[in-house]
């Protein structure tokens, strides 16, 4: 989940394949996001998804 601007979601992005690569995981779908609060929120929450397998060795 990504907790902040919409602009700085990116990172959190980067961060969830880093996580996917390093622990044998592969997306198997495109990913998509879900926003959790309405606009005008300081710091709106976003859960970020990306559907994965364990890698094929």
């Amino acid at each position: 989940m990504h907790s902040g601007p919409y602009d700085t979601i990116g990172g959190a992005w980067s961060e969830a394949s880093a996580w996917l690569a390093e622990h044998g995981y592969a997306a198997t779908d495109a990913p998509w996001e879900s926003y959790l609060d309405e606009p005008g929120v300081a710091q709106p929450r976003t859960l970020i998804l990306m559907p994965c397998e364990p890698a094929r060795r």
